[in-house]
């Protein structure tokens, strides 16, 4: 059913409502901006950009791997690296300033469809907010994919104000949707699918003959982009059962999400809230077919069913790009995994204030009250919801500053062996805790601590990697190999070129010998995991 021409939101408003998300953001994020750090690719690609690899890199530190399966994505990792350096505020301001961006685009395109702007900026605030993906915000790398969501939703509007143009202004906004949507998908192909989905959007403005005309173009481009990650990506499928397996499960953990949105506070059963959220549905479909209701209460109670249909959909085209891949990439990931919800955050919040005004409404329409009540219960719905998920986030933002405090040490104590540093080392590190918390680094991978130990100590040729609690090394003749239980987090040296590091004891041991190899790698590995001991 058409509802007539698109709205177009002063550009007052919309400045108001940018002011009003650049506030939140500040204030949800202003302290993480400042006290923050660089955390996993963050350090390497700020090492890369001062120190560029002699082979995989370009101009630079472009990365050249990246850039072959998502250009856009790996030059909005170069260029602030450039232009600002190793500086994690800087980065996490712009970080910021992306999420924001693409919460402006989506509440232009909630107004686009006349949606009131109460719950449009409510929408907007919350995913701005939304505690099950905030890695976007926290970690400047994951912040990215924010810039693709932008680029998806404000590609959205224009392709949408094309269908009401003709001639050569409505060719301008083809063109310039389709870019766009290009350029999402080549940053994170998490919008694809809902860029796929774009044919059910221009059905609501034009008949469905010109609507699939017009949606041609879209699975044309978006293909051809999906071609592009596909031909060079590094990710390995799963089998058909496994992609099926991995699809139920993030099924399953998706309605956890929903009654952990819903209900933000504490850990309400799953059953009872999304229960709860039927219910409600089903009464506003009764209501509509059974009750006698004003015809502005029935055309509310028909919006909000719509559009909490469309964000159910919207939270299912978030996860279509994660099923074929890594299964754990699953909605309850925590920490830096939660950027598996970047996309479907929209959706969950979409269904959240949607079921609010539709409950809101049912009941302000039970005990005969004017629509102005209905509009008061929405806001102080939704504002409790709104602390809820700053609570949470509260809770997510002191876990990685203290993985930024933990890094401070770490680096410390490298920093008070650095006499003991020559061109070409290699440092192993023991005794830090790898992980703040679950999912949140401080340094965990074969390539954080070799990034910040190169920036530290301003030396490109060094090397350093953080050993394992359980890891052992294997002391050849010429040379050490260090073994980790859980993969490979660090890679060999030569005797003469190895420094062993004891963080807690700000210890260090230069390793020349098969024997100082032996005896060393002993006692810092008993004297690290007494250190880990003593913390927990």
């Amino acid at each position: 059913m058409r509802s007539g021409r698109l709205a177009r939101p002063a550009r007052g408003e919309l400045a108001l409502a940018a002011l009003l998300l650049l506030a939140v953001g500040a204030g949800a994020f202003g302290s993480h901006v400042l006290h923050g750090g660089f955390y996993w690719d963050d350090w390497e690609n700020a090492a890369s950009s001062r120190y560029p690899p002699a082979e995989g890199f370009a101009l630079g530190g472009l990365e050249l791997s990246l850039f072959a399966y998502r250009p856009v994505h790996a030059l909005g990792l170069w260029v602030p690296h450039e232009i600002f350096g190793p500086s994690p505020t800087l980065h996490l301001a712009l970080g910021l300033f992306m999420a924001v961006l693409a919460s402006a685009a989506l509440y232009l395109l909630l107004r686009t469809f006349r949606v009131e702007w109460l719950p449009a900026a409510a929408i907007a605030v919350l995913v701005l907010i939304f505690p099950w993906s905030d890695s976007g915000r926290l970690w400047a790398t994951a912040s990215i994919n924010n810039l693709a969501i932008a680029l998806y939703l404000l590609g959205t509007v224009i392709a949408l104000r094309g269908l009401e143009l003709d001639g050569r202004e409505a060719r301008r906004h083809t063109a310039c949707a389709l870019a766009l949507y290009v350029l999402s998908v080549l940053t994170y192909e998490v919008t694809a699918a809902p860029a796929l989905l774009s044919l059910f959007l221009y059905a609501t403005r034009v008949p469905w003959r010109l609507a699939l005309r017009r949606w041609r173009l879209d699975v044309a481009v978006v293909l051809g982009a999906l071609a592009v990650v596909a031909a060079s990506t590094t990710r390995v499928l799963l089998t058909p059962l496994g992609q099926l397996e991995h699809a139920l499960k993030i099924a399953d953990q998706s309605l956890t999400l929903l009654a952990s949105a819903g209900a933000p506070f504490g850990s309400p059963p799953r059953g009872a809230v999304i229960g709860a959220m039927l219910v409600v549905v089903a009464c506003a479909v009764l209501a509509l077919h059974l009750g006698r209701l004003e015809e502005a209460t029935r055309a509310t109670l028909r919006r909000w069913l719509v559009l909490a249909g469309a964000s159910a959909v919207a939270v299912l085209a978030g996860y279509a790009a994660f099923v074929p891949g890594e299964p754990e990439y699953v909605p309850l990931s925590p920490g830096a995994g939660n950027r598996v919800n970047v996309f479907a955050a929209i959706g969950f919040t979409g269904l959240v204030v949607s079921l609010t005004v539709l409950g809101a409404t049912l009941a302000v329409a039970l005990v005969g009250r004017r629509r102005v009540w209905s509009t008061g219960l929405t806001a102080a719905v939704t504002l409790a919801i709104a602390v809820g998920y700053l609570s949470r986030l509260e809770d997510d933002k002191a876990d990685w500053e203290r993985s930024a405090a933990l890094q401070e040490d770490v680096l410390g104590a490298v920093a008070a062996s650095s006499s003991r540093v020559s061109a070409g080392t290699t440092i192993y590190t023991f005794g830090e805790d790898l992980y703040a918390a679950p999912g949140v680094p401080v340094f965990a991978v074969i390539h954080d601590l070799n990034g910040a130990v190169k920036l530290t100590l301003r030396d490109g040729t060094l090397s350093a990697f953080p050993t394992h609690p359980d890891g052992h090394f294997v002391c050849g003749t010429s040379s050490l190999r260090p073994v980790d239980p859980i993969g490979e987090r660090t890679r060999p040296a030569s005797y003469g070129e190895a420094l062993f590091v004891d963080v807690a004891g700000r210890r260090s041991a230069a390793i020349a010998t098969r024997a100082q190899c032996k005896r060393q790698s002993a006692r810092f590995a008993a004297a690290g995991r007494e250190a880990l001991l003593a913390r927990r």
